[in-house]
């Protein structure tokens, strides 16, 4: 069996929506998730660092429930796990792990083996790339072209799930940009390609 490796934030979960609605409240604007173009929150949108982290924080501890799942990978999701094992590898910080955990446990149950905490979004270099080797992960699903080619680095394929925030990044020969729709294709052809 295949060991897949997913992202939740941006993958599984719609987290930028989410974001962009408690930054709205909070500021009295009127944001989309288009307008999110790059990771780093605070270089497209008028807020700083250290008030993205904040408002990260408020979101995963306070507003939790207001992060819906993508309804596709609900659907998607469960349909491989009769051929695959997989697993979660986040960025978020393992204080969250609880409601990361019911998080999967409500929408994807049953579907995920392990759920890992590699907390690149508070030192974003590589941790994830190092968590999929460690678990050995065969195929990785992300959103977020940094961690993509950290894990591309690693010689292990991704499919970057094609987001505002990651339309305009180098990406390594590994990284495949698909859509939620492509998705499915795209993990059979990476697949295959690693047969050969």
């Amino acid at each position: 069996m295949t060991h897949i490796g997913f992202d939740i934030d941006g993958v599984l979960a719609d987290f930028a929506t989410a974001y962009i609605g408690l930054i709205n409240t909070k500021k009295g604007t009127t944001f989309t998730v288009e307008d999110i173009r790059r990771h780093e929150f605070w270089d497209t949108l008028p807020i700083t660092r250290e008030e993205a982290f904040v408002y990260v924080h408020e979101l995963l501890t306070h507003c939790h429930d207001n992060i819906l799942p993508f309804p596709e990978m609900q659907v998607f999701v469960p349909t491989l796990t009769k051929d695959h094992t997989l697993s979660v590898i986040t960025s978020r910080p393992e204080i969250f792990a609880e409601k990361t955990h019911r998080f999967i446990q409500t929408h994807f149950p049953s579907c995920f083996s392990g759920i890992y905490y590699s907390s690149d979004a508070y030192t974003p270099h590589g941790g994830k790339g190092h968590y999929c080797r460690e678990k050995s992960v065969e195929l990785f699903v992300e959103d977020c072209s940094l961690y993509a080619n950290a894990v591309a680095a690693e010689g292990i394929p991704v499919a970057l799930i094609d987001r505002p925030w990651n339309r305009y990044d180098l990406l390594l020969p590994l990284v495949h940009r698909t859509s939620l729709t492509d998705l499915e294709q795209t993990i059979t052809t990476l697949l295959k390609g690693k047969q050969h």
